[in-house]
């Protein structure tokens, strides 16, 4: 970071266990393989409509993916109309027998949706009982 004189640094960390050791000597953020390889088996595994893909190590963004199931309170609604919280932005759209597609604030959800969400931790009960219920 220092010798190369760049603002912000990202380090690929084999072992999890190994994650404070790089933020000690000052990256920045770190994406940890044995989680992602992880959260992939999850996915494969399908117990629950909310499915991390991505959490930086670290720090509170994720992205995760939603099922909007039969019961959603979200089916018929349009994007913009969800009220989602502010640190949330549902960035790819998942319909079948379609392409995937970048929603914009006028996209209606369907059940059998699936959507990829840029979210924080924090956010994410929210998130959840918003497209899930």
């Amino acid at each position: 970071k220092h010798r190369f004189k760049v603002p912000r640094t990202i380090a690929l960390v084999n072992n999890p266990v190994n994650d404070n050791i790089f933020r000690k000597l000052g990256v920045d953020g770190t994406i940890s393989v044995t989680n992602t390889i992880l959260e992939h088996v999850e996915q494969e595994i399908p117990a629950h409509p909310l499915i991390h893909l991505l959490t930086m190590s670290g720090q509170m963004e994720e992205v995760v993916e939603l099922l909007v199931t039969k019961d959603s309170p979200a089916i018929g609604k349009s994007i913009g109309h969800l009220r989602l919280p502010a640190d949330t932005t549902i960035a790819l759209l998942m319909r079948e027998g379609e392409r995937p597609k970048i929603p914009n604030t006028d996209t209606v959800l369907k059940e059998n949706d699936r959507v990829i969400v840029l979210t924080t931790m924090d956010s994410e009960k929210v998130l959840d009982k918003m497209i899930i219920g």
